[in-house]
């Protein structure tokens, strides 16, 4: 498969690229396979364990706790990941390393002031709140909560490392060292006879975050000459938080669309059944996984593309990446059709029931790939409003969804309206960027 992959890759970004471009695109996607791979084998095999071991209802709660973690990482990390990979790019084209300095640090500064409120107003509304769906849990987010920290400032460095155009090692710390701290972690407490105690996952989770934030960090000491400069270090702090607010807020709007369905089962149908949709959306995930390593790795050139006025070889660069993710999320899909009930059944007898809302999310995923990765394109080329209006279109359409299918079609309902969310986004930011940046966004270029 992977081979296949290559030779995919290789042929469509062969159109219309220069040498230069082509070998950085290919490298880094290529690179990005196989970290991402991994991760999906740790990933995977963390969660069928916990699910096998703990039990149903244990996964079921596990999923809802981190869930909702994954939410307050995108108000924790206040855009820092977008902001970075967007403006080092730009200011090491024009030499002020002094700059990639100071936003370095400005960005770690504000993921500290923004964690901590984020920490403190979210543990009084579980503590004190009576919110259901939050409050009943409250003795598990009360140990999560350092772990959104740790993970805000994990975002940091990574998004450093990706800036700076190390992109296959700025994945690393999420996608490697976290897993591995995981289950490593969750060993430590099965040793301990802890392996039906929820809590002890929850923990488990914290250390990994930990871990993952420490490699991370010594990434970035590692490279920290990319910002050594002997002149003074300005600091553009107005035009830094404004773009930072409209990361997050577009950031947040992103990370509720593609979470707020299994919030949703969780709160109407209760946690076993969260467990349940919870598996088919990781499984659907996987579709985006040509997305993430394409998209990833090439994300800097679109900054710089745009800041150089090249627009022809934005459109060839986002064509040929277009291509490229919509092949492999095809052979993914057709991977769930067969496969599906199977790879189901490894969490349990009772997942094979989340074999049609797979089916659903996947063709949801194939459906959207068909024009490209647009979301990240945006951020790169200053259209972050366009791209929270969407967003906020698509909330609206999943929201109502889930509200009028869930009652009656269970996950089967949550998984449609995710679907019809999704290729409603997709379709509205072609048209935008069609209209604003005169990009065609589909496979046919």
């Amino acid at each position: 498969m992977l081979q296949e992959i290559r030779n995919t890759i290789q042929k469509l970004f062969g159109r219309g690229m220069d040498a230069s471009t082509k070998k950085f695109a290919f490298k880094g996607s290529m690179g990005n396979a196989w970290v991402q791979l991994v991760s999906i084998i740790l990933v995977f095999g963390t969660q069928i364990l916990i699910a096998r071991v703990g039990g149903e209802e244990a996964y079921g709660t596990y999923s809802q706790i981190f869930n909702w973690v994954a939410v307050l990482f995108i108000l924790a990390s206040f855009g820092s990941d977008v902001l970075l990979v967007k403006q080092i790019p730009i200011y090491e084209a024009k030499g002020l390393k002094s700059m990639v300095r100071s936003t370095y640090l400005w960005t770690n500064l504000m993921v500290l002031l923004s964690s901590s409120t984020v920490v403190l107003v979210f543990a009084i509304l579980v503590n004190y709140g009576n919110i259901p769906g939050l409050s009943n849990n409250a003795c598990y987010f009360n140990i999560s909560l350092p772990g959104i920290m740790l993970g805000a400032f994990m975002v940091a460095q990574q998004a450093y490392m990706r800036g700076i155009k190390k992109v296959v090692l700025g994945q690393t710390a999420e996608k490697l060292a976290k897993p591995i701290g995981l289950i490593l972690a969750i060993l430590f407490f099965w040793y301990m006879g802890k392996e039906s105690d929820i809590s002890s996952y929850v923990w488990a989770n914290v250390f990994a975050f930990g871990l993952a934030l420490a490699y991370a960090s010594y990434l970035v000491f590692r490279n920290r000459d990319r910002m050594q400069s002997d002149t003074s270090s300005g600091m553009d702090w107005k035009e830094w938080t404004s773009r930072s607010f409209h990361f997050t807020i577009a950031g947040l709007l992103f990370m509720l669309s593609i979470r707020l369905d299994v919030l949703a089962v969780g709160s109407l149908m209760g946690n076993t059944e969260a467990g349940y949709y919870n598996v088919a959306l990781k499984y659907a995930d996987i579709a985006v996984f040509p997305y993430i390593i394409i998209s990833h790795s090439i994300a800097p050139l679109y900054s710089k593309f745009h800041s150089q006025g090249n627009h022809d070889a934005l459109q060839s660069l986002f064509t040929n990446a277009t291509r490229a993710v919509f092949a492999m999320t095809l052979l993914i899909f057709l991977g769930f059709v067969i496969f599906g009930k199977w790879i189901l059944g490894w969490f349990g007898a009772g997942y094979v029931d989340s074999y049609i809302p797979l089916l659903i999310l996947g063709l949801g995923k194939l459906i959207a790939s068909f024009v490209g990765p647009l979301g990240v394109l945006m951020m790169m080329t200053g259209m972050e409003k366009h791209n929270n209006l969407a967003l906020l279109i698509q909330i609206g359409i999943l929201t109502i969804g889930l509200w009028l299918l869930i009652p009656i079609y269970g996950i089967t309902g949550a998984a449609i309206s995710t679907c019809m969310g999704l290729v409603t986004f997709q379709i509205l930011l072609a048209i935008f960027i069609k209209r604003k940046m005169n990009i065609n966004a589909t496979i046919l270029g």
